[in-house]
């Protein structure tokens, strides 16, 4: 017959090894060597015997400021960005005024080329657009306003202006039969 306490303890026993109810109780001696390694994994090795280790707690604050970046950080980033930037877009806007300059000299030179075709056929050359025009000519570009501003028999010359920066200096180029290209007002180092 097992006595209140011995009951009681038993149950205990139950509880610390998670027994489901209702299976059956195995032996006191191995019951207790269970019981006491379950109690053993929560006691502090070289502690009292009767301190229990607790599951460390994580502490959500700590993890927070892990995982983040602080206010100082953030604005030590901005102002290296800001600095790299105050030098990088004036060289990237000089790199593509130009690259838009080669636009200029393309359409001058294919300008020459039907200045020629026209002088070929015609003996002289042309200070109408339309003449090259009707020849195939285009000047293949928004950026510039090509213009023949001078023509006759022997020579001639064309000009293109353009303002490819948005500032108050428009860029011109000019070509000649020659094909002696000139910038004349240079819109990227103005």
């Amino acid at each position: 017959m097992v006595s209140g306490v011995q009951e009681e303890n038993l149950r205990l026993q139950e509880r610390a090894l998670c027994l489901p109810r209702g299976r059956k109780r195995p032996p006191a001696q191995l019951l207790l060597k269970s019981y006491s390694m379950a109690i053993n994994r929560f006691i502090r090795p070289g502690s009292h015997a009767f301190t229990v280790n607790r599951p460390k707690r994580v502490d959500d604050r700590n993890q927070s400021r892990k995982s983040g970046f602080t206010l100082v950080e953030l604005l030590v980033v901005l102002i290296i960005m800001s600095i790299l930037s105050a030098f990088a877009v004036p060289a990237y806007n000089r790199y593509v005024t130009r690259a838009r300059q080669g636009q200029a000299q393309q359409a001058l030179a294919s300008l020459r080329q039907y200045e020629e075709m026209f002088r070929f056929q015609n003996g002289t050359y042309t200070n109408v657009m339309a003449n090259l025009t009707a020849l195939g000519y285009e000047s293949g570009t928004t950026l510039y306003a090509v213009a023949i501003t001078a023509a006759g028999a022997t020579t001639f010359s064309a000009a293109a202006t353009g303002n490819i920066d948005g500032d108050v200096t428009v860029d011109q180029w000019t070509i000649n039969q020659l094909g002696d290209l000139q910038n004349p007002v240079n819109d990227v180092t103005s």
